[in-house]
C-alpha cells in the first residue's frame, strides 16, 4: 500500500471515531495498514490537537477536551477537510442525515472558530461524491436508540421486515443484542446476536419498524467483526467458501488492479493485457452482483457454480430487456 501523508491517516482515524464511535484498536490498525508505532503516533497527534483519546485494552473512544487553545495545531487545510467531511455526512443522501451530525457540527464550530471563517469558494473546490446511499433521514427514531443500546450494551425488542417479504408475510418480532454498526454496500447495518435463533445476524437499519431498549443488559460475547465477516465479499458471510478466479478485459484491467476490492485478492497480468483476479469468498450472493455489474468485461473461470449462476442471471436480463 502506498504511503500516505500523516494528515490523511489522522483524518481517517478521526472520521472513523466520529462516524462509528468506539473502535476496536486491531481492526482500526488493519484498516490503515500502518505499523503499531505509527498508529499510536497518529493518536498522539489527535490528542495534541485537542481530542482526548480514551484507550481500553482493545478499544479507543474519542472525546473533545475543554482546552480549545490546543486546536491551533490543526492547519487551515485540515480544518477545511474536516468541515467538508462533516457536511458530506449531513447532506441529503449522505452517510448520516441525522440530528446528531448537525449537533456535532455546532459543537465543533464552537471549539474550532476557524470553521466559521472558511471561505465558501474554498469549500466548493473540494468535493466528496459518495455512492448512492440508503436514506436514514426517515428513521431517526431507530438509528439513535440502536446506537445507544450498542454503547450501553442493552438488549432491544425489535420488529423487523425481512428482504423480499410479501404483503401477507408477517414482520418478525424478536430480542436482539446489538454489537456493531457498520456502513457497507450503500447502507447502514447493525450486527449482533438474535436471541430467538441463537445466531449472529446482520440487519439493515431501514428495515426496522421499531427497536426499543429493554431493561436487560447483555454481556458482549467473544465477538470480533473481522472473525464474523471472515471472507464475506462485503457485509453478509454465507456458504460455501469459494476460490474465485475471474478474467477482466483490457479496458477494465487497470481499474480493477488499482482498487482494493477484497482482503484476499490477488491480480496477475496476462500477456495479452487482460487481468486475472483471484480471491477467496464466503458465499456467492454478494459477489455475483458485482461480477454482473462488469457486463461482458468479466469472465468467471472458477468455480463452475458461480459461472453458472452468473450465466443464469445474465440470460434472464437478456430476456427481460429483449428488443
Amino acid at each position: 500500500m502506498a504511503k500516505l501523508p500523516k494528515t490523511n491517516y489522522v483524518l481517517q482515524i478521526l472520521r472513523r471515531l466520529i462516524e462509528e464511535g468506539p473502535c476496536e484498536i486491531e481492526s482500526l490498525k488493519r484498516s490503515l495498514d500502518v505499523s503499531p508505532r505509527s498508529f499510536y503516533r497518529y493518536l498522539a497527534t489527535l490528542d495534541k490537537a485537542g481530542f482526548k483519546i480514551d484507550r481500553s485494552d482493545s478499544r479507543i473512544t474519542l472525546q473533545v477536551k475543554n482546552d480549545s487553545a490546543a486546536m491551533e495545531d490543526f492547519t487551515s487545510q485540515e480544518i477545511l477537510l474536516l468541515e467538508i467531511i462533516l457536511e458530506n455526512m449531513h447532506r441529503e443522501n449522505g452517510l448520516l442525515h441525522l440530528p446528531i451530525v448537525e449537533s456535532l457540527q455546532k459543537k465543533l464550530m464552537q471549539r474550532l472558530p476557524q470553521l466559521k471563517s472558511t471561505p465558501t469558494a474554498h469549500k466548493q473546490r473540494i468535493n466528496i461524491k459518495s455512492e448512492p446511499v440508503t436514506r436514514v433521514s426517515g428513521c431517526h427514531e431507530i438509528f439513535e436508540p440502536v446506537l445507544n443500546c450498542i454503547l450501553k450494551e442493552i438488549s432491544m425488542d425489535c420488529t423487523y421486515e425481512p428482504a423480499h417479504s410479501g404483503k401477507n408475510e408477517k414482520r418478525q418480532s424478536f430480542q436482539f443484542d446489538p454489537y456493531e454498526l457498520v456502513f457497507a454496500s450503500h447502507a447502514w447495518f447493525v450486527i449482533g446476536y438474535r436471541r430467538d435463533r441463537r445466531q449472529y445476524r446482520t440487519l439493515k437499519m431501514n428495515r426496522f419498524d421499531h427497536a426499543r431498549p429493554t431493561k436487560r443488559k447483555f454481556k458482549r460475547r467473544d465477538f470480533s467483526l473481522d472473525s464474523y465477516l471472515k471472507n464475506a465479499w462485503r457485509i453478509i458471510p454465507d456458504k460455501p467458501s469459494m476460490d474465485v478466479e475471474l478474467i477482466f478485459a483490457r479496458e477494465f484491467a487497470d481499474n480493477i488492479d488499482e482498487t482494493h476490492w477484497h482482503n484476499t485478492q490477488n491480480t496477475d497480468w496476462l500477456d495479452d493485457g487482460r487481468l486475472r483476479f483471484t480471491c477467496k469468498v464466503d458465499g456467492m450472493n454478494e459477489i455475483k452482483w458485482w461480477i454482473l455489474s462488469m457486463g461482458p468485461k468479466c469472465e468467471v473461470i472458477a468455480p463452475v457454480e458461480l459461472r453458472k449462476e452468473v450465466h443464469r442471471l445474465a440470460s434472464e436480463a437478456v430476456e427481460v430487456n429483449r428488443c
